[in-house]
């Protein structure tokens, strides 16, 4: 298999167009017979399932686990594992996999990963973890760049949205194996690159 690209789309500012954006280039991507993954990085507001919405078995993320759940479940097991042996078992995403349904010709395949589930417990999760303590603790740069590992394996393009790309406690890490970066930032009334 060939080299898999990782490719953050990121702005520091809501509104840029950064998943609108990477969902017409993972659907262009995928037309064009490449495996694509579509991760939700963008924690304090997740919308990227919205341009997904039609092709998803669980368009709000009402039930569906994401990169948040997966994070509390990563720290669950290492706390009632004090050795941390096999401590990236959970680096391993398929089961929060969420395949679109997508009227594709060729071989190709979008997945998507979500922010997490959408319930009354999400800004609690997202808000109440210690996410100095997640990379510091619990060994989070590496549990994150095991998840992009595992990705890398199996799908062509790995494409993730993040609000910005290094600024905030739940960032990528520094580090993070990204072939490229594309970001958004507003210059003026109506202008933006």
């Amino acid at each position: 298999m060939a080299k898999s690209q990782v490719t953050t789309f990121y702005s520091y500012k809501g509104g840029s167009g950064r998943s609108m954006t990477l969902a017409n280039v993972a659907w262009a991507l995928a037309s064009n017979d490449e495996r694509v993954l579509a991760i939700d990085w963008d924690l304090e507001a997740p919308g990227l399932h919205r341009y997904f919405h039609p092709f998803l078995s669980d368009p709000d993320q009402g039930e569906s686990k994401g990169l948040i759940d997966r994070v509390w479940d990563y720290i669950e097991q290492l706390g009632a594992q004090p050795d941390r042996k096999d401590r990236f078992k959970l680096a391993d995403c398929s089961d929060i996999v969420q395949p679109l349904d997508l009227p594709l010709k060729g071989s190709g395949r979008l997945d998507f990963i979500g922010a997490g589930r959408q319930d009354e417990h999400y800004s609690h999760k997202v808000g109440g973890l210690d996410w100095n303590g997640f990379y510091q603790r619990f060994d989070g740069e590496a549990f994150i760049n095991a998840i992009l590992k595992w990705a890398r394996n199996r799908y062509t393009h790995v494409l993730i949205v993040n609000r910005r790309r290094n600024g905030t406690p739940y960032r990528l890490p520094k580090g993070t194996p990204a072939s490229s970066c594309i970001g958004s930032a507003r210059v003026g009334p109506g202008l933006s690159i």
